[in-house]
């Protein structure tokens, strides 16, 4: 591996990175301002909302920048952050169906 290929790959993690550190200042205000009693689903929602309102205009922004390795991290990090949520947003479904009133 060149030099150019090195920084190329330290550019897609430090985006996938960028992403990470994102997600959890947001997942860590709500919790913080509400403590543990903060409903899993209050914290999902705003996850699901605010990375939307994050991820595209990075996204573009680094597209018409032309910073293709940072601009791959960060679309590698959003999906992984969107499966994740998605798979939580599964079980909460999946635990509020199953209880019984």
């Amino acid at each position: 591996m060149n030099q150019k290929e090195s920084k190329a790959l330290w550019q897609t993690i430090l985006g996938v990175l960028e992403v990470f550190a994102i997600d959890a200042i947001i997942v860590g205000i709500p919790m913080a301002l509400g403590g543990i009693e903060t409903p899993l689903v209050l914290v999902a929602a705003v996850f699901s909302l605010t990375q939307l309102i994050y991820i595209i205009p990075r996204g573009i922004y680094l597209y018409r920048k032309k910073k293709w390795p940072r601009f791959k991290g960060v679309v590698i990090g959003g999906v992984i952050a969107a499966f994740l949520n998605g798979g939580c947003w599964l079980y909460l479904i999946s635990m509020m169906s199953n209880t019984h009133y």
